[in-house]
C-alpha cells in the first residue's frame, strides 16, 4: 500500500499539484498558490490518516477555478463561497477521498471536522432530492481527474488549454 500511495503521490506532483510538506501540522490546500501543503506523515497518528487527509487536500485541488471550478472552491467578484457551498464541497471532498481509500485498499472514514456536517448533510439531500445527482456528478468529475493525472496526462489549467485552442 506504501508503494501505490507513493508512485500515486508522484503522479499527482507531475500532474495535477505540487504537494509540499508544511511544518504548521495542518494539512490544507492554497488556492493562491494552488498548491497542497502536508505535515509529516508521522505527525499523524495512523498510516491511513496521513493517507486520507492527503486525498482529501488532492481533492480540494481538483475544484480550483481553472480545473472542475466547483462553487465551493471559487472566489465569485471577490466574495468567498457561501456556507451551504463550503459544506457541499466538503462531502465531495469526503465521498471522492472516500472511493479512493477503497481503491488503495483502505479504509475511509470522516474526519472530525466532517463529523459535524452530517446532521446538516442529511437535512439537505432530504429537503433537495436532486442534490444527490449534483454531489455524485461533482464527485466523478473529481475523481476523473485524478484518473486522468495517475495515467499520466497533465492536467493543464483550463486557460492555457483554452489558448492553445483559440491559437
Amino acid at each position: 500500500v506504501h508503494v501505490r500511495f507513493n508512485d500515486f503521490l508522484l503522479k499527482m506532483r507531475d500532474n495535477l499539484v505540487p504537494i509540499r510538506t508544511d511544518g504548521s501540522g495542518v494539512a490544507h490546500y492554497d488556492t493562491e498558490k494552488d498548491a497542497v501543503y502536508m505535515p509529516r506523515q508521522k505527525d499523524f497518528e495512523h498510516y491511513n490518516d496521513y493517507v486520507q487527509e492527503t486525498l482529501r487536500q488532492i481533492v480540494s485541488a481538483t475544484g480550483h477555478q481553472q480545473r472542475l471550478a466547483r462553487e465551493g472552491m471559487v472566489m465569485k467578484n471577490g466574495k468567498a463561497p457561501s456556507e451551504d457551498a463550503v459544506k457541499k464541497e466538503r462531502l465531495i471532498t469526503e465521498i471522492a477521498s472516500g472511493v479512493k481509500m477503497l481503491e488503495l485498499g483502505l479504509p475511509a472514514r470522516l474526519s472530525k471536522d466532517s463529523l459535524s456536517m452530517v446532521d446538516y448533510w442529511t437535512r439537505e439531500l432530504k429537503e433537495d432530492p436532486c442534490l444527490i445527482d449534483a454531489i455524485e456528478s461533482e464527485v466523478n468529475g473529481a475523481l476523473k481527474v485524478l484518473k486522468k493525472a495517475e495515467l499520466g496526462e497533465k492536467v493543464e489549467y483550463a486557460t492555457d488549454q483554452h489558448q492553445r485552442e483559440t491559437a
